[in-house]
């Protein structure tokens, strides 16, 4: 399940990139949505880039716990790309 949930964290972490890359002119200070525990969240682009950093971390330390190192290339992607 450690393998499933560091693919979650690594998808969380694409998809506020995603979100994050948006032109910057077209989003208002609230203007990012999440779904969190079935919960629909507004947050601004500072709590998204925590997040980011958050589902980033947790993937990291996952991966390197588990030995799951076919992920390597997607945490590196993430790192060299952060937002």
């Amino acid at each position: 399940m450690r393998l499933h949930l560091t693919d979650y964290h690594l998808e969380a972490a694409r998809v506020i990139k995603a979100q994050l890359s948006v032109v910057s002119g077209q989003q208002s200070a609230e203007d990012y949505q999440v779904i969190e525990n079935g919960i629909e969240l507004s947050l601004t682009k500072k709590q998204m880039q925590a997040r980011f950093r958050q589902h980033f971390k947790a993937a990291e330390r996952l991966i390197n716990e588990t030995g799951y190192h076919r992920r390597d290339g997607e945490l590196e992607e993430l790192r060299t790309n952060s937002v």
